[in-house]
């Protein structure tokens, strides 16, 4: 992480908002998509998503949405690390998911944070991705605190 830009993807606004506060708690700012992103972004989602950040997917995204997301996001030189909110409570959301976040994290090697909160369900799902080298975590809070940390890492060894 060269630099602290932060781009949120959740398909649960009030989570967005936690972990925008999060962020910013912990000295970590909200990257700006750029606009060549949201417009492909726009191709994918219904006209009542939030294509800004925190980004709303909305509570009825699926993986095709997320996909659209994430392979945008995951390009945009304006994005330093993506913070990945999936509620698996959704029946639209399914465990391709998983397949589709770690191959685009592979793929372009920008950190990549992932936050499921929930139960038993939400819970093995998390675990699979844990399984996948997707570092998770239950609260926006936690997640900010490990950017935090990388983001710092990254400045000192730069300073060496």
């Amino acid at each position: 992480m060269k630099n602290n830009r932060i781009q949120i993807i959740t398909n649960g606004g009030g989570y967005g908002v936690l972990s925008a506060d999060a962020l910013s708690m912990n000295g970590l700012q909200l990257a700006k998509i750029e606009e060549k992103a949201r417009k492909e972004i726009l191709k994918s989602v219904p006209s009542y998503a939030i294509i800004d950040n925190p980004m709303d997917l909305t509570g009825d995204a699926d993986n095709k949405r997320y996909e659209a997301a994430l392979n945008n996001t995951s390009i945009d030189k304006e994005i330093d690390a993506i913070l990945l909110i999936l509620l698996f409570q959704v029946p639209t959301l399914d465990s391709d998911i998983i397949e589709t976040v770690q191959s685009i994290k592979e793929e372009t090697g920008k950190p990549l944070f992932v936050i499921s909160a929930g139960g038993n369900y939400s819970e093995t799902h998390r675990m699979a991705l844990e399984k996948s080298n997707i570092n998770t975590f239950i609260s926006p809070f936690d997640a900010a605190k490990c950017f935090k940390v990388l983001y710092e890492y990254y400045k000192n060894r730069e300073k060496d």
